[in-house]
């Protein structure tokens, strides 16, 4: 219950403190919370006895309204934390935006790719920015690069309800896009150790996958599907995947990870592992595997929800489902809290949280059938049936 208030109260928070610059708007909401929570024992009352048509106990509405303070407080250091990163994106490269300037930084990824320029994610103090480099130009991920151009944040949404490119690049931490003039490599292979072992590990997926596959498209295919990587994947089939309602299969989330925690599970108890060890490897790769993908929500969800899980039965412990999902959400919002704007953090936990609803829902009904000795009623047929 606790940890249910303290999530509600940052989803709450992170989306007006990114949202809304004017504070008008949070000390009205604020005070309205202060205001249930005052008048929080006649409202869970009147609440209560509607929806489940009982005298609600006076110890729940104790405990009730000490979880609505909870909501509170979290709503309040939610919203001032999303403000800090709202301004840190707003205010890093303000003074030479529109500008051209010099920077430094470290080819970190392959962002895209279009016709003629590839697009890579750049470091510059350790801050990503977007950087289009044509074909033509052997750059390599690693080089430490020194540029001449002009910093813009990419364009809100113009229309109400339009696509907001500026929010959408927030969700993946990356502040703007750099119009290069002039381009110049100063080093080679500047990443760190970690970074180097994640881009040796793409290299030898992708490796393989250009060894034993033949045909173009099928190898974009794969690496999608293993890695994430939809760099190379064509319009024509991600055109085919909507057409289909298959696009969730490019996304790698829940039936990815299970399958990886199966393989590994497998895998090191044909090695003789000793049970506590094998899952604490399974955790590290799941860390791991969550930097391999780029860290997109479905995956952290996943990955998340699969440790808790392993930690669980570590300190034996039994895992709760719906903890699992909230304590997964708070960790991706405070890495990132525009990731509640990623259309895929919203689908993977609203479609994970459907399921487990559906999943309990339906072996209630059947527990329902069996407190009834087969003297079930019309609801609980209907209950089951769905």
């Amino acid at each position: 219950m606790l940890i249910l208030f303290i999530t509600l109260g940052s989803i709450m928070g992170n989306i007006l403190g990114i949202c809304e610059k004017d504070i008008s708007s949070f000390i009205f909401l604020l005070l309205l919370l202060f205001f249930i929570f005052f008048n929080s024992n006649y409202l869970f009352s009147k609440l209560y006895s509607f929806f489940i048509n009982k005298r609600i106990p006076k110890k729940r509405i104790q405990k009730l309204s000490k979880m609505f303070l909870v909501l509170i407080v979290s709503f309040s250091f939610f919203y001032f934390y999303s403000s800090i990163v709202r301004n840190t994106y707003d205010n890093f490269f303000k003074d030479v935006e529109g500008k051209e300037a010099d920077f430094e930084g470290i080819i970190k990824e392959k962002y895209d790719e279009t016709e003629y320029k590839n697009r890579y994610i750049l470091l510059v103090n350790n801050r990503k920015v977007v950087v289009g480099i044509n074909k033509y130009r052997k750059i390599n991920v690693g080089d430490k690069v020194s540029i001449r151009g002009t910093f813009n944040k990419a364009d809100y949404a113009k229309n109400p309800g339009g696509f907001n490119y500026n929010y959408y690049l927030r969700s993946k931490k990356i502040f703007g896009i750099i119009k290069i003039k002039s381009l110049k490599v100063v080093e080679k292979n500047k990443l760190n150790f970690f970074q180097k072992i994640v881009n040796s590990v793409q290299d030898f997926v992708n490796s393989s996958i250009n060894r034993y596959i033949d045909k173009e498209e099928e190898r974009e295919l794969l690496r999608s599907l293993l890695i994430g990587n939809k760099v190379g994947l064509s319009e024509e089939i991600k055109s085919d995947f909507r057409d289909s309602n298959l696009s969730h299969v490019l996304a790698i989330s829940g039936m990815h990870v299970s399958y990886i925690i199966l393989t590994i599970s497998f895998i090191l108890s044909k090695l003789k592992i000793g049970k506590n060890f094998s899952k604490i490897l399974t955790i590290i790769f799941l860390f791991f595997f969550i930097f391999l993908t780029k860290e997109t929500p479905s995956v952290c969800r996943a990955c998340f929800m699969g440790i808790y899980t392993l930690i669980s039965s570590l300190i034996h412990r039994k895992p709760n489902v719906f903890i699992s999902i909230c304590i997964s959400s708070l960790i991706i919002l405070i890495n990132n809290p525009y990731s509640i704007l990623d259309l895929g953090f919203q689908l993977s936990f609203l479609g994970t949280i459907g399921i487990v609803l559906s999943y309990t829902s339906g072996f209630k009904g059947k527990k329902d059938n069996i407190d009834n000795k087969g003297k079930s009623g019309l609801k609980n047929k209907l209950k089951n049936g769905l």
